[in-house]
């Protein structure tokens, strides 16, 4: 079931913002990859959805007739393998970024996602995400881009002609200013200092990993409301999810306008070992949460052999900007067709 929308205008925003990125983008290449995928990311919270294909003879279609374990050609049939549609378009994008000799890319296309979290004003089960690649590129250079395609988005599809004001902030800078926290990676008693600062969410058993998000919702995403646009960059090296690591800092930054998410980019891991060391401490995570656990795949883990050092990568959320440049105060007013899932 689904509610319809019958307003034009949202169809012309969204057909207008499609086009003011795609103008952005000329120099680069737009891909189009898989929507159902063996893997759908490798990230430790977010929950995936499995797409229902039917089971069958993957070597072979033709032969109707065969009903035993060999196909006609005497290939084995295979068990149908676990397929999902993907949460995002990264880990296609960076195996064409490495098997081809494209060093510009971009796609814009739906994802997909499940769990609680995906049910909220800023989020949706079913989204459109921007991602694009580039290589070589430093990090500086990749935030001034993300800079230069938010303020040239704004100037052209702004409902008010807002003018965007950015305000860089390391993760560190804001933990020392907003809470008087010196802040130290996996340190055992960031909790306690944080129910010292008088963070009322936060619990001593708590982790670092959960008092750390505590205090980014709680304290500094509260503040970044009262500011234009905020880049929060340079996170604790376990935070960094795929994010190259320089003097001790993960090199990941995200984009906040008006206190919103819309961006979030890094200079890429391109280590196959930290790809697997990663994966791995990913997957004892979820599978202690009872989550589904894809992993990465031979092709992905192949393709970070010849992965380059210097390359880029940011996401960004279609309908989140969209809604921030309307004026709207959640991405759900951006969707032409508001489907009810089950959660």
């Amino acid at each position: 079931m689904a509610l319809i929308s019958s307003d034009r205008a949202l169809l012309e925003a969204r057909a207008r913002l499609k086009q003011v990125i795609r103008e952005f983008f000329s120099d680069y290449l737009e891909v189009d990859t898989p929507i159902v995928v063996p893997c759908p990311g490798v990230e430790t919270y977010l929950r995936y959805i499995e797409a229902c294909l039917p089971p069958g003879d993957k070597s072979d279609k033709s032969d109707k007739s065969d009903k035993g374990s060999k196909s006609h050609n005497g290939g084995t049939k295979r068990p149908a393998a676990s397929l999902w549609l993907r949460s995002s378009p990264e880990l296609a994008c960076k195996q064409l970024m490495s098997s081809t000799d494209t060093t510009k890319l971009f796609e814009l296309g739906p994802c997909f996602r499940a769990g609680r979290g995906e049910f909220s004003p800023w989020h949706h089960p079913e989204f459109w995400l921007l991602e694009w690649y580039r290589q070589p590129c430093s990090f500086d250079s990749m935030l001034a881009e993300t800079e230069d395609l938010l303020v040239h988005c704004f100037r052209e599809c702004s409902m008010n002609s807002e003018q965007l004001t950015f305000v860089y902030l390391s993760v560190y800078e804001c933990f020392q200013e907003f809470m008087g926290i010196e802040l130290v990676d996996e340190d055992a008693e960031l909790a306690q200092q944080l129910i010292n600062a008088g963070l009322y969410s936060v619990q001593p058993s708590d982790d670092f990993e959960t008092a750390f998000f505590k205090a980014l919702l709680e304290v500094c995403e509260p503040r970044f409301k009262t500011m234009s646009a905020v880049v929060l960059y340079d996170y604790p090296p376990s935070q960094g999810v795929l994010a190259q690591q320089m003097n001790g800092r993960a090199k990941r930054a995200e984009t906040y306008i008006h206190g919103i998410e819309v961006t979030n980019g890094c200079l890429e891991m391109y280590s196959q070992a930290a790809h697997l060391a990663y994966q791995a401490e990913v997957l004892r995570k979820r599978r202690d949460l009872g989550y589904e656990s894809p992993e990465l795949g031979e092709d992905f883990l192949a393709s970070t052999e010849v992965m380059a050092p210097d390359m880029a990568g940011v996401a960004c959320g279609f309908e989140r900007l969209l809604a921030l440049l309307q004026q709207q105060s959640s991405l759900d007013s951006q969707l032409p067709f508001r489907h009810f899932y089950s959660s």
